[in-house]
């Protein structure tokens, strides 16, 4: 029992920093860091749970081997050693923690949190996990059901993901820009670039300013379309066919 709600908290938790992590790197602006800071000790929190879960995994934990229940520590530790354990190490380490005593560093902190987001690739096997347990306590899932789930949420994850990936893009590369997709989205109507576009250009510093204050649901809103538009159709609806 305290296996399964151990997993599911693993599995919620890998959620929550697949969907936070890479959208405050992303859309967070600088004026908006410090009202986003207090989330910091909900992620410290996970970040400890994660630590004891690497200590589990190599001392605890038991493994299934060919339809045996394997409970010898030394192999639990070995078979561990052999998968992944490495890599979750890595994703513990707290160099968010360090960059947060460092000054001039601080704004940084969203940026150096990108480390957890290694955690992310045990979701398959966490739901896997839970797939078992249902069916342990007699609640069948049919395979089909099982499949199609699967693939809805990870449609939802990737796209969220590639999203935050768009926006990073105008964000950083295209800072220098003035006709980007953010800037010639005006909600408000007026000339491109100008005060009622997602973006407005600054001609005296020569960059756009991201994303215009009350606009960053927006600007992640159409993030999603051009994504979902990119990977799934031919075309932004932009240009009429003759």
């Amino acid at each position: 029992v305290f296996r399964c709600h151990w997993d599911i908290a693993c599995m919620l938790f890998s959620l929550y920093f697949a969907t936070s992590i890479l959208y405050r790197v992303a859309f967070v602006l600088e004026e908006d860091i410090s009202s986003y800071r207090r989330w910091l000790l909900v992620d410290f929190s996970i970040d400890i749970f994660f630590i004891v879960d690497v200590y589990f995994r190599y001392t605890r934990f038991a493994f299934v081997y060919n339809g045996t229940v394997v409970i010898n520590r030394n192999s639990i530790a070995r078979h561990y050693r052999k998968n992944g354990m490495l890599l979750d190490v890595f994703s513990c380490l707290p160099l968010d923690v360090i960059v947060l005593l460092i000054p001039g560093l601080k704004d940084s902190v969203f940026l150096f949190r990108l480390v957890h987001l290694i955690r992310v690739r045990r979701l398959p096997s966490y739901l896997n996990h839970i797939e078992g347990y249902l069916n342990g306590w007699n609640i069948r899932v049919s395979a089909a059901m099982s499949l199609l789930s699967k693939t809805f949420f990870y449609y939802v994850l990737v796209n969220h993901l590639c999203a935050c990936i768009w926006f990073l893009i105008h964000r950083y590369l295209e800072r220098n820009i003035k006709y980007t997709w953010a800037t010639t989205d005006c909600v408000e109507g007026g000339d491109d670039a100008g005060e009622g576009c997602l973006a407005t250009w600054d001609d005296e510093m020569g960059q756009h300013n991201i994303c215009n204050n009350g606009y960053v649901t927006n600007c992640y809103i159409r993030s999603i379309y051009f994504v979902i538009t990119t990977i799934s159709t031919v075309g932004y609806g932009m240009y009429r066919w003759n």
